[in-house]
């Protein structure tokens, strides 16, 4: 180690010292000031400050980054848009080969410090229920350009041209970090947007009648889950905001409709996984001896839900559960990727008119919404 490495760590070093030293007696510090009424003047004594900043990209429009979440419909962000150059005003996430598309990305920060450089990076899919970066191409990675104050937002704006294997209907996910100050996702695999506030998720498809339509459901090589579709009332469309859909008449009362969809397993690669038709939906079972039990991954999952409220209201720091956090991680090691098709019917739309559907995505065991997509059936043209 040459000598000025060395100036530099004993640097850093004294550096931490003196911050563990102030943080550990500045309390007592302003205990004392604030102790007395003559010292204050009656004022109040200051409330402690969390220096620390909050990255988290809306899953929802009244979204603030609290985390854990159940029953809200987060794969449509309102924070990311995909639209063509040379089309802005029509956002989309049905890719054409050969054609250049801007991907935006709004980042939020709730936080009481300045990050000087939040990081955006993008995964783009095929249609998912849940999400495993390894099952899906990472498209680029960038930085707001901006310092992200706090309670402030800042937008990243990417050039994307797409390639022959990347068209078609697909799905985009964001996800944001930090360095300095360190404000990271939970996992590096599994990206969890109910959990985790640094994820957001794109997953709304437009497609024809009569037509094959493709996704792919990421799971535990143990796991119990469920798949559903459910018909959207006209509150629920409107809810969606997408400028695309005001070409659309939607048909209401649908959902005699969407009873007649049944999703197909690829068998390719899927010899412990069985479908069947359950009480509701269509059940997954995923059998396996190598990867976790369901058993102990919900005990995992409760437990995660519990640690990050208390790091969310400050009752312990995220350090202490770093055991827990590992743990959790590793439920993502054995993360299969199941292929479905989808044989949408001839519902009978005439040109103009659409039916709206969410693929709902659910752990049996937590019996929380773990994955979703919207998707819009067309009349035929």
């Amino acid at each position: 180690m040459n000598e000025t490495i060395a100036n530099i760590q004993a640097y850093l070093k004294e550096l931490q010292s003196t911050t563990e030293k102030y943080t550990a007696e500045a309390p007592a510090l302003v205990s004392r000031l604030y102790a007395a009424a003559n010292t204050t003047g009656g004022k109040r004594r200051p409330e402690k400050v969390n220096d620390s900043s909050f990255l988290y990209i809306r899953s929802y429009s009244n979204d603030i980054g609290i985390r854990p979440f159940s029953n809200i419909t987060f794969w449509n962000s309102p924070d990311i848009t995909i639209t063509p150059v040379a089309n802005p005003g029509a956002p989309t996430t049905q890719l054409q080969a050969g054609q250049q598309y801007n991907i935006q990305c709004t980042v939020n920060n709730r936080g009481d410090i300045i990050v000087p450089a939040a990081k955006v990076e993008f995964f783009l899919c095929t249609p998912s229920l849940g999400f495993d970066t390894r099952y899906a191409e990472n498209i680029a990675l960038t930085q707001l350009n901006t310092m992200l104050l706090p309670l402030g937002s800042g937008s990243v704006n990417v050039p994307f041209d797409v390639q022959n294997h990347q068209a078609g209907h697909r799905c985009l996910f964001a996800r944001t970090y930090s360095f300095s100050p360190l404000d990271k996702p939970l996992s590096l695999y599994g990206l969890d947007p109910t959990l985790d506030r640094h994820i957001g998720q794109k997953n709304l498809n437009i497609t024809g009648q009569a037509q094959n339509y493709n996704f792919q459901l990421i799971h535990a090589a143990n796991a119990l889950e469920n798949i559903k579709f459910v018909a959207l009332t006209k509150d629920e469309i409107l809810a969606l905001q997408h400028p695309a859909l005001a070409n659309f008449r939607f048909r209401e009362n649908t959902a005699d409709l969407v009873s007649k969809l049944v999703p197909v397993l690829d068998s390719k690669g899927a010899e412990n996984v069985t479908v069947k038709a359950g009480r509701t939906g269509f059940d997954v079972t995923s059998q396996s001896k190598e990867g976790m039990s369901v058993d102990r991954q919900q005990a995992i999952q409760r437990q995660v839900d519990a640690a990050i409220r208390q790091i969310a209201s400050g009752a312990a720091p995220a350090t202490s559960f770093k055991a827990l956090f590992k743990e959790f991680n590793s439920i993502f090691d054995s993360n299969k990727c199941s292929k479905f098709s989808l044989k949408i019917p001839d519902f009978g739309l005439v040109p103009g008119e659409a039916i709206a559907v969410n693929i709902v995505n659910t752990n049996v065991g937590t019996g929380k919404v773990k994955g979703g997509i919207t998707l819009i059936i067309t009349g035929n043209k």
